[in-house]
């Protein structure tokens, strides 16, 4: 693990994210190109950068609930999202700076140190040049689970929403880096997360986001309350859950889906949605997810004399032209562009 040196002489450990560079989603020399990319994986936003060679590249990684990025643009650069859909992101500088102003609530981040981002109304984060930073998308649902039949602490409101800044700093770095670590480890040597088993999958999920609460209640060592856990109808007591989920999913075809999205329209907990699509169907439900988006993908392909491939997959969620052809060429054993020749050879 490295070691850096704190500008007030302290030194601390910085998470080793290096297996990530082996999951590539872009890498360009013009950040307009970046762009769509980083609206599809984060949210929409504003981007405003100063004088520097560019150098800006995205790596990703994920699991049932989470989204790790790592990312750099190379100059200075100012990033306002323009909204949070019931997410927050922890944002792990691993070399440069990073100041964060979330809801007049101010923050300055060195390697060493991270900080959950919660905002209500506005955020905005000022890369350093030469930044690169470690960011994992962390829905709310997943916090107000690990909260449930365990606790609520002070900052984590009725909402779900924790406070608008939670610094990871000193101590609990350690522990905090350990956790990571395990998710990229298992995420990133298995390439897609259904590869791995669900419960163990679980676990370190609940294990960032429980860590993520007890951090912010570590601050008053008030005991906190406990609360009965929800119940929930197991999926083999309910009617089939595919119409339900197809009928979320192919509406919002273009948008960035998690699990818990897809469990929030079946009503069920995402470890029961997972079960029950493996039970059901022989795969989870992500990759289900990224088929339907393919076949729907095909029919545009073959059905639009005007459509273009780079318009289809954007259309369709896929962010990375390269991993959408890859997918393609797996389900249907041809890349996209024989399908639009077939279509115009037809049509001829």
């Amino acid at each position: 693990m490295e070691r850096y040196s704190h500008p007030d002489g302290r030194g601390a450990d910085v998470v080793d994210a290096s297996r990530m560079y082996g999951h590539p989603v872009f890498r360009c020399a013009d950040l307009r190109e970046s762009q769509p990319y980083l609206r599809s994986a984060i949210s929409d936003h504003e981007l405003r950068w100063g004088d520097g060679d560019v150098d800006a590249a995205l790596f990703t990684i994920e699991t049932p609930r989470l989204r790790l990025m790592l990312l750099r643009y190379g100059p200075e650069v100012e990033v306002e999202p323009h909204h949070f859909d019931d997410f927050s992101l922890v944002q792990v500088p691993l070399r440069g700076e990073t100041e964060i102003d979330c809801d007049g609530h101010r923050a300055r981040l060195v390697p060493g140190q991270s900080a959950l981002v919660s905002p209500r109304q506005r955020l905005r984060v000022l890369w350093s040049r030469g930044c690169e930073q470690l960011i994992i998308r962390v829905p709310n649902a997943l916090l107000r689970h690990a909260a449930i039949g365990a606790w609520r602490g002070p900052g984590f409101e009725r909402s779900g929403i924790p406070a608008p800044i939670t610094r990871i700093d000193g101590a609990p770095s350690r522990t905090w880096n350990s956790l990571l670590r395990a998710i990229i480890d298992v995420a990133g040597d298995r390439g897609t997360p259904d590869e791995a088993h669900p419960a163990w999958q679980e676990y370190n999920e609940l294990g960032i986001a429980v860590f993520l609460l007890t951090l912010q209640h570590g601050a008053t060592q008030e005991p906190l309350p406990r609360c009965p856990a929800l119940p929930l109808r197991p999926a083999c007591a309910r009617a089939d859950l595919l119409p339900t989920v197809e009928h979320y999913a192919r509406s919002r075809i273009c948008a960035p889906i998690a699990l818990e999205d897809l469990a929030r329209a079946a009503g069920v907990s995402p470890r029961t949605l997972h079960l029950y699509w493996r039970r059901h169907y022989g795969l989870g439900p992500m990759a289900w997810l990224r088929n339907l988006r393919l076949d729907v993908a095909r029919q545009r392909l073959s059905g639009r004399d005007d459509a273009s491939i780079t318009d289809v997959a954007l259309e369709c969620g896929f962010g990375h032209l390269g991993r959408f052809s890859a997918y393609y060429r797996q389900r249907f054993g041809e890349l996209p562009r024989d399908t639009a020749a077939m279509r115009m050879r037809s049509g001829a």
